[in-house]
């Protein structure tokens, strides 16, 4: 985060003006820290996907109507400073879903007597998933993904050839030797090609249909 900087959208894309800011101690900073923890009020900025009337609320923005959001209540379990170097900081925060940083760095910044930005944002984890155990796309499994998934979330694999992953890519289905308990309903099952997996799709009566493809060289 850097102090003394107010942005348009809170982060680097915004519009910058440069605001008078008192030179402060880490310790000064500090001292603001405790208000900040646990339920508060945060109100979300209006450069966020967040929807009004079915429209996102960035999208009237920069279609040059005029959006007002609410204030909503998140919770921030941690917040540490991992760095400081006036005019720039470093923080490390937990939070609940639906915490904007981009908002938290401005109040921060705001209890300073002065305003910020957010400089650059890494996410460590989401739920379960943490970034150390992230990989490239290209180096995915199903060895991956499957302890994410509940364990009564058994799916069947289904095998396809070179050219029906080409249809499935492109959006189209494919037919399968393969056959429901049910035909009436389709079932989630495991794409898989060469030995690679490649998505997840919906079977029905033998026709397979691509659902969520993981991408490939057409």
């Amino acid at each position: 985060m850097r102090f003394g900087i107010y942005s348009s959208t809170g982060d680097e894309e915004g519009e910058k003006t440069e605001l008078p800011t008192a030179s402060f101690t880490l310790e000064d900073f500090e001292k603001i820290i405790p208000q900040f923890l646990g339920k508060i009020s945060q109100m979300p900025p209006v450069y966020s996907a967040l929807k009004i009337n079915g429209k996102r609320a960035c999208d009237r923005v920069r279609d040059g109507e005029e959006v007002t959001l609410t204030v909503r209540t998140i919770e921030i379990f941690k917040l540490e400073i991992s760095h400081f170097d006036f005019p720039t900081a470093e923080i490390f925060v937990e939070c609940s879903s639906g915490t904007y940083i981009r908002s938290l760095v401005q109040d921060l910044g705001e209890s300073m007597g002065s305003t910020a930005y957010m400089t650059a944002l890494t996410r460590e984890s989401l739920g379960n998933f943490l970034l150390k155990d992230a990989c490239e796309l290209d180096a995915i499994s199903w060895e991956k993904v499957q302890p994410f998934l509940p364990e009564h979330f058994a799916l069947p694999t289904i095998l396809v050839s070179p050219e029906q992953q080409k249809d499935l890519f492109m959006g189209r289905t494919v037919l399968v030797n393969y056959n429901t308990p049910s035909q009436e309903i389709p079932q989630s099952c495991a794409i898989f090609c060469n030995g690679e997996w490649m998505g997840f799709g919906e079977i029905q009566e033998g026709i397979l249909s691509p659902k969520k493809m993981l991408g490939g060289d057409l």
